[in-house]
């Protein structure tokens, strides 16, 4: 171009610092808390998951960009995003744990007895069983049929639970 226009050195410049991209949308953190504050909670967390989003919140109050703040922390950007659109919509409370308190309790397919049953039915078969004659089984003993994982891990003589296979 043989006259370059006066604006073109201000794109240019925007561009070349961004690197071709927009610059990221700041959402401001509703005050809540203080700076303080949000480091007394994050200090005092109770559980892993509420630290994490405290901490994600101090940082935020450091510096109100979610993607550096994701990075900092090796977290990923929705989570980021999540927690300060929670924490600017519903204030503190919205970082707390709601499973603090409770213990996750096993709920098991079967009782004690009917796995003995299967374990002496498993036993006692001259052939190894299919997991349809399984699956029969069980739909008489509980009403419902398992699926083939379900199947395969009472076949090994594990027990199905909500803390998996390896909680025995």
């Amino acid at each position: 171009m043989p006259q370059i226009p006066s604006w073109y050195d201000v794109v240019a410049e925007q561009f070349s610092q961004a690197n071709g991209r927009r610059a990221y949308k700041v959402t401001p953190l509703v005050p809540h808390l203080t700076s303080a504050e949000i480091a007394a909670y994050r200090d005092a967390a109770p559980t892993e998951i509420e630290g994490r989003r405290w901490t994600v919140i101090w940082h935020y109050t450091q510096q109100p960009q979610k993607l550096p703040v994701a990075r900092k922390l090796g977290l990923s950007w929705q989570f980021v995003h999540n927690t300060v659109t929670k924490y600017n919509a519903r204030g503190p409370e919205s970082l707390m744990d709601v499973r603090r308190g409770r213990e996750l309790r096993s709920k098991r397919l079967l009782n004690a007895e009917q796995e003995q049953e299967l374990r002496a039915l498993i036993d006692s078969s001259p052939k190894r069983l299919s997991n349809e004659q399984l699956a029969d089984w069980f739909e008489a003993q509980i009403g419902k049929r398992p699926d083939a994982t379900t199947l395969w891990m009472y076949r090994r003589g594990g027990s199905h639970s909500h803390k998996g296979r390896r909680a025995d």
